[in-house]
């Protein structure tokens, strides 16, 4: 079957998936036991994985 278009839903007009991906995060942080409070989380909507990690967790070396 051939679409006749694709729809990119880049920035979450469509489906808004910054709270599943925060709860990932929240599941991922708790079993490497590491403690980033709920509400920092709601700075980085929108940005990039990258920054997120490196600024709640400050892991620079696993994302160089």
């Amino acid at each position: 079957m051939r679409y006749p278009a694709i729809i990119f839903d880049i920035d979450g007009i469509i489906v808004d998936s910054e709270p599943i991906h925060m709860d990932l995060r929240m599941e991922v942080y708790k079993r490497l036991q590491i403690d980033v409070p709920r509400k920092t989380h709601f700075k980085f909507i929108g940005g990039s994985a990258k920054r997120k990690w490196q600024t709640e967790v400050d892991l620079p070396l696993l994302l160089s």
